[in-house]
């Protein structure tokens, strides 16, 4: 085998790498993308050590949440 073969094999295998690399970063721009700015904290209390209750506007919609530390729990839709 000479050296044209591997030089081929080579700049396929280059190639490849580049079109992988492109479609993960279209796949990552994508997701951001897909998800910027569906969420915010409106605002938040510190009730206890571990317990916070916070107003979260997702899409449109504000939801007042209960959150401690094992859960979260809606309390109520605004």
């Amino acid at each position: 085998m000479n050296s044209g073969y591997y030089i081929k094999y080579i700049v396929l295998f280059a190639i490849l790498m580049v079109v992988l690399v492109g479609a993960l970063q279209l796949v990552k721009w994508f997701q951001n993308k897909r998800y910027a700015c569906d969420m915010k904290i409106i605002d938040q209390l510190a009730v206890a050590n571990s317990t916070t209750l916070l107003i979260v506007q997702v899409r449109g919609q504000e939801y007042f949440l209960g959150v401690s530390g094992k859960s979260v729990q809606v309390l109520d839709t605004l």
